[in-house]
Order: structure tokens, then C-alpha cells, then sequence
């Protein structure tokens, strides 16, 4: 398993989710992550009294 976090996307910052990509690609190669899972892109759910934020998930076949 491989966790990565990007802490300065908000800002456009050097270490953010593009900084990620072409690291891992240089590190892991190519086609090497076989699932995404990215915080908040599925949208903001009222649920159970709360509310959630979905996670966005990409699969390999999916991803551009």
C-alpha cells in the first residue's frame, strides 16, 4: 500500500497533487498505481445528522 499527501494544493503550491504524480511516476514507473482515492471530489452529502464529504475514486482504466 502507498499513501501520499499533498499538504499546499489550496495555495498551488510546489508540493502539491501534480508534484505527486511525476514523483511517483519517476519512482514507481508507469501504469504503477492501480487506485486513486482523492479527498472531497464526490461531492458534500447530508447523512446520519451529519455532513460527509464522498471521497472522488479513479480506477486505472478510468483515469485519463
Amino acid at each position: 500500500m502507498l499513501v501520499a499527501f499533498g499538504f499546499d494544493e489550496e495555495i498551488n503550491g510546489p508540493q502539491e497533487a501534480a508534484f505527486l504524480a511525476r514523483h511517483l511516476e519517476e519512482t514507481r514507473g508507469k501504469d504503477s498505481i492501480e487506485l486513486i482515492i482523492d479527498e472531497g471530489g464526490g461531492g458534500i452529502h447530508k447523512a446520519y445528522g451529519g455532513l460527509f464529504a464522498f471521497p472522488e475514486v479513479g480506477e486505472k482504466d478510468t483515469l485519463l
